[in-house]
Order: C-alpha cells, then structure tokens, then sequence
C-alpha cells in the first residue's frame, strides 16, 4: 500500500500555480485510485515539516511525497524524506530553476502527472552538509555568494527572477572574488585561495550552470571541482567555459577529482549553498549520506549517462 502527499509551493514559478495544480493532481490521482492528500506550504521549511510528519505517522506504510515547485521545493522534501526509510520523493517541475531533472533524457516527462504517478523508483545519491542534506551540489564561494545575497534582497529589489542574480552576480564581481579555505578532501590537504568550490552529485546549478559533467547520481561517489584564485579579467574571460561544462578547460585554474569527503574551513562565517539554499558557517563537512534515496523517474527519463564524453565529441564536431 502507498499514500501519495502533493506538495504544492504557491511562491514557486512566476505566479502562483495552486488552482491549476489542484485540479491536475485531483483528477490524475483519482483517476490512478491513489489514497493521496494535497498539502499547500504557508512558509520557508513547511515542506520539510509536512514530509517528517507524514512520513513519521505512518512508518510501515510507503509514502511518495511529490515537490510540486523548483529546486527550492525540492530540496526542502529531500530533507525531510531523508530521515524517513518509507519515504520517496517525486518531483513536478513548475518552478523558475529546476536543474535537478536536467541529468534525465526527455525531462519534460516530470510534467506528466500520470507518468510521474506510475513512475518506478530508482536510489540515488544523498549529500550530507552538515546536519542539512541536497541531492543535487554543494557549492562555496562567489557562487553561493551570489545566491546568498538574492535571498536576503530578493524582497528589497524591484526586479524579478534572473535580473535579480544579474545585479548579484555584478555586486559580487566588483568585490572580492576569492577566499582562503582550509581544504581537506578524503585526508588530502588542498588549502588555498579559491574563487569556487564545488561537490557534486548532479551537474547543473544556478539556473543552468553545467558545472560538473563527469557526476554521475547514483555511483556513491562525489565529484568536486576546485577553481582557485583567479582574477577579474581571467574570470570574464573562462566563465563561459565553466558555465557550458569545460571546467577541465581552466588550465592551472582548476583542480578536479572524485571523492568521499570534503571538509571547509574558513576564518570568517562563509555562505555554503545546498541545492540552493545557504548556510553561512566557518566549517562545512561535505560527504555522502548513508542511505541512498528513492526517486521516482518517469518511463523514458534514464539518467543521462557518461554526459562529459559525450560533451568533447561534441566539441570536437
């Protein structure tokens, strides 16, 4: 036997979404026979909370919580399913983001409803960030500066959705571009100026930012790319490379590997982004969860697999 809970974000997207989202989940889910609810977040963190308490009320019985929203959305399911062993998560893209399903051939699959109902699981990778969880990067430095400032301006500034990080991105670029970090990555000292650090279970972020290619979700492993110290020309000058997936293409910029671990330290609180969402604090550990999680794929959405092989022979056509 399995409950289906609908959660549904009215601040995810440009408008809000609840009337038309209602009635599409009222008639799949009837129409499949689901013992389903329909639950509507009334702040930051609801989803979370609404996903311990189902998931908790009902321990031997299988409970798919569908984050209808963005990455936000998402991520705040994937935090509280992943202290719940009967808890899956399905994802309905209808926000502004939704880098996470980017890794699945045909993503425009999660938007079916009906598909998304009969969907199979498959276990995937799950980030530990401290006591917090993600399922898709990690990231520190001008980056998750970046979205640290969008989140405490957001309500300031007259703009909407990617001018916001535009005006970000350019008060950031004008500052100072990197920090020192004390780098441990699985006991190997690393530590540095670094404009960028990231550790990856997922490849896309930041609204389409293709960061990590190599990454594959379910293999148990992580994969971090380390930009150091690098100036405001040369930054002008590679970001488009580190943005379309060439981090390789960096030169001595850059420092990848495939890992387990990542431990941060920083003189000062640093914001830490977590599928989006930060956290400012002068130590971060980075690792792997111990239980993977139960994600419902669409038929016909696989995992886009060896994605950075296939990105060179691209490039060399």
């Amino acid at each position: 036997m399995r409950r289906d809970i609908f959660i549904v974000n009215p601040a995810a997207g440009k408008h809000d979404q609840t009337s038309e989202l209602t009635g599409l989940i009222r008639r799949a889910a009837e129409a499949h026979g689901l013992n389903y609810q329909i639950c509507t977040t009334e702040y930051k963190g609801h989803a979370a909370q609404i996903v311990g308490r189902e998931a908790g009320s009902t321990p031997s019985e299988t409970c798919r919580f569908y984050a209808c929203g963005g990455d936000g959305t998402l991520n705040e399911v994937v935090r509280g399913a992943a202290e719940y062993e009967n808890a899956q998560v399905a994802c309905y893209p209808c926000g502004t983001g939704n880098d996470f399903i980017k890794i699945f051939a045909h993503p425009e699959n999660f938007l079916d409803m009906d598909a998304l109902i009969e969907a199979d699981v498959v276990p995937m990778d799950l980030i530990r960030m401290n006591d917090m969880f993600a399922i898709n990067l990690c990231s520190a430095g001008i980056d998750a500066r970046v979205a640290d400032w969008v989140g405490r301006h957001n309500h300031r500034v007259p703009l909407a959705g990617k001018l916001v990080y535009d005006l970000s991105l350019l008060i950031n670029f004008f500052g100072r571009i990197h920090r020192r970090f004390e780098v441990e990555l699985d006991g190997k000292r690393l530590d540095g100026e670094y404009s960028i650090i990231v550790a990856a279970s997922g490849r896309y972020y930041g609204g389409g930012f293709y960061a990590v290619p190599e990454a594959e979700p379910d293999d148990g492993l992580l994969d971090f790319v380390l930009v150091r110290k690098i100036g405001h020309l040369d930054l002008l000058r590679l970001i488009g490379k580190y943005q379309s997936g060439r981090h390789n293409e960096l030169g001595d910029y850059q420092y990848y590997c495939r890992g387990r671990e990542l431990v941060l330290r920083t003189e000062k609180p640093e914001p830490c982004n977590y599928d989006g969402e930060i956290l400012n604090v002068r130590e971060v550990s980075i690792g792997l969860a111990q239980r993977k999680l139960p994600v419902a794929v669409p038929a016909g959405s696989c995992i886009i697999r060896n994605a950075a092989e296939k990105l060179r022979q691209t490039a060399k056509t």
